[in-house]
């Protein structure tokens, strides 16, 4: 898959490609996170705003080596409500571990109940983005 790569094996993700490869949902850019942070040496952080004021936070922290260590994009609606985080950081403890551990992917009901789901595809950042881009498009289209 296109971007695809291993936790610990690469950099950062390249913004300004992604930028430029999504350019018809991103509608604009924050240099933070949605806690407000900006990027450090070892943690990447960045909003994508997209078309439809959805939006996307990106969190990623690189090791010692200066690889990837783990990665938190978190998507929210135009309400600043969450919707789904696709994770790559492990969990401990047994109990909220899936099969594909490390990659895990939170959901949410319509009352806010967390239920952590098996990741099997969304590794990196550029497959996140795909999934959003027919995601909103699609919603578009119904509209």
């Amino acid at each position: 898959m296109k971007g695809e790569r291993e936790v610990g094996s690469n950099p950062f993700s390249n913004l300004s490609f992604l930028k430029s490869e999504f350019s018809d949902i991103i509608q604009s850019e924050k240099c933070y996170d949605t806690s407000g942070r900006g990027s450090t040496r070892y943690c990447q952080r960045y909003t994508f705003v997209f078309i439809d004021g959805s939006y996307l936070s990106i969190v990623e922290h690189l090791n010692e080596n200066g690889n990837l260590d783990y990665f938190c994009y978190d998507y929210y609606d135009k309400n600043k409500q969450i919707i789904s985080k696709f994770h790559s950081e492990p969990h401990g403890d047994k109990k909220y571990q899936t099969r594909t551990e490390p990659y895990h992917i939170h959901t949410y009901d319509m009352l806010g109940n967390e239920k952590r789901i098996e990741n099997h595809t969304f590794h990196d950042l550029y497959s996140v983005l795909e999934h959003l881009r027919l995601r909103i498009l699609e919603n578009r289209r119904l509209i």
